[in-house]
């Protein structure tokens, strides 16, 4: 009899529950436990990632293997751990049950609250029984109703001994419930790693700042007043990992310090010695006295993008000494000068427009460095106050990347891919400045490896800047990608003309190298559309 039972029913009870638990452990989805700052890039995107990131297991992976026979709906039902991530993101119903089979297990709470009328609705009040199982809180919610948000407020206001993950979104406005001296019940939550806020309050008495946190981010939360505060809360996490902060509210109160503020004589230093990741965005005075008053591994990867809101009140040149303490000594010591003639740096470099959307300014981000004391993903970007023509990048932009590249070394040295998505990359009236202190000219001179260029509807400029002769820049030049541009049959032949050109001499003055290649992709044509074409302008 037993040899027509099929295999898999002859599994032992305790070994299939233990293979659900594996099933979905190995199903788990990556869970953002502090919504990833926005790429730059696009599809060139890589997320900051850190073994402190949790994830979280499809919910529907429990029900399915529920759902397949009676004898595994059983077993399913009596494993606790498949139900841990149930709480909250299939409805009120299976939240009930969830909190149920769970038995004592730790869980993960997911309710994203956008819309109350749009589905079964969470009540916060049921999850008070379980409150001391909860091991991450993950809420949304924008359009929370008022006693809703009272019943989230209790729940906050307990103790979470097994807490190791709190994310909370407030939407896009700033809620009127701040974290504070009452949260958890005014104890330490001694097992939080991770909080992540986002139009949430944080009071500084709050009891998470003195939990032994390996990643904070915070979005549009009033939280310091001071740059001093800051670093006196930073200072009390030494365990940092991850550290993410973006100011887009203006009106929130704070003592705005003078860019002579960054280098000013013996300041007051602290230690982050486990740094991975910073990512910062506000006031360019702000951002500069951060780093030059933190220390962090050279490894530490960077985002640092800046508004220049006071810009006016400083001299330029304050600009430029102040970025050289917070991030060009930095570099210097991640990058050290060789004898030899090996260029250390940064071998990928990208250039867009600031977060996508104001062209006056422009984001720099450097990758792939050549030894592992440098920074896998360094990003600095910045916005001037845009004058009379908004959509051309400004004169600062220009001028503090052209600093950059001909003051930090590992910054151009090294560089031989350059990705450009700048549209506004040009002056409105060209002919008021020189040919070399136009745009293109000035980053590409200053980029001596620079060996392919891959350019997505390049502004006006581009394609005078590569006839330039490769005596003058880009003598290693051998492969040029243009996207997402309407080339007409003239300016193409023109085009293949100087490229081919530019090969014939590089190979006549220095060793064989490959052939100059040209691409096309998503471009049009003399008014045909050229999906993607690749041509080889001559065998060498």
């Amino acid at each position: 009899m037993a040899s027509i039972i099929p295999p898999i029913h002859r599994i032992p009870t305790e070994t299939l529950s233990h293979i659900f638990i594996f099933l979905l452990k190995e199903d788990k989805v990556e869970e953002d436990s502090g919504y990833a700052y926005e790429d730059e890039e696009g599809d060139d995107s890589e997320d900051e990632g850190s073994s402190d990131e949790s994830s979280v297991v499809d919910p529907l992976s429990a029900l399915l293997v529920r759902s397949v026979c009676r004898r595994w709906h059983a077993v399913a039902e009596s494993t606790p751990e498949l139900w841990v991530d149930l709480v909250g993101p299939c409805g009120s119903h299976w939240t009930h049950r969830a909190l149920s089979l769970s038995k004592d297990c730790s869980l993960n709470l997911r309710v994203i609250h956008s819309d109350p009328t749009s589905y079964d609705p969470i009540s916060f009040q049921s999850l008070l029984l379980k409150k001391y199982c909860f091991r991450s809180l993950f809420i949304v919610f924008p359009r929370l109703p008022d006693a809703a948000n009272g019943e989230l407020q209790a729940l906050l206001s307990s103790p979470l001994p097994r807490l190791e993950s709190l994310v909370l979104d407030g939407g896009s406005s700033v809620s009127d419930y701040p974290l504070g001296q009452s949260t958890f019940a005014g104890q330490i939550p001694q097992r939080l790693k991770i909080l992540t806020l986002h139009c949430y309050p944080l009071l500084l008495q709050c009891p998470a700042l003195h939990a032994p946190l390996t990643c904070l981010k915070l979005w549009d939360c009033p939280a310091w007043e001071s740059m001093n505060s800051l670093l006196g809360t930073l200072s009390n996490l030494p365990q940092l990992k991850i550290f993410s902060w973006e100011v887009m509210d203006d009106d929130t109160p704070f003592l705005n310090l003078p860019l002579s503020a960054s280098f000013e004589a013996n300041p007051r230093l602290v230690h982050l010695p486990h740094m991975e990741s910073i990512n910062i965005r506000t006031e360019v005075e702000r951002v500069t006295y951060l780093f030059a008053h933190v220390v962090i591994p050279t490894s530490c990867s960077i985002s640092a993008l800046s508004e220049f809101h006071n810009l006016q009140h400083d001299p330029i040149d304050d600009l430029y000494i102040a970025l050289d303490i917070a991030f060009g000594e930095r570099l210097l010591t991640a990058f050290p000068s060789t004898t030899d003639c090996q260029r250390s740096g940064f071998k990928k470099m990208s250039l867009c427009v600031f977060r996508l959307d104001y062209s006056a300014g422009a984001t720099t981000i450097w990758r792939e460095p050549t030894s592992t004391s440098g920074p896998a993903t360094f990003r600095l970007g910045f916005l001037p106050l845009p004058e009379d023509d908004e959509y051309q990048v400004h004169t600062h932009t220009l001028s503090i990347i052209s600093h950059i590249l001909g003051n930090w070394p590992s910054t151009s040295h090294a560089v031989s891919q350059l990705h450009l998505h700048h549209n506004g990359f040009h002056f409105a009236n060209p002919s008021h400045f020189t040919p070399e202190n136009r745009p293109y000219p000035r980053l590409l001179g200053l980029l001596p490896s620079l060996e392919h260029i891959r350019a997505i509807d390049p502004a006006h400029g581009f394609f005078s800047a590569i006839a330039h002769p490769p005596r003058e820049y880009l003598p290693l030049l051998r492969q040029l990608d243009l996207e997402y541009i309407d080339l007409s049959t003239g300016d193409y032949v023109d085009l293949v003309k100087v490229l081919k050109a530019r090969g014939d001499i590089s190979n006549k003055e220095t060793s064989a190298r490959p052939p100059m290649t040209f691409g096309l992709k998503y471009c049009s044509l003399g008014g045909e559309y050229m999906p993607d074409v690749r041509m080889t302008l001559g065998a060498y």
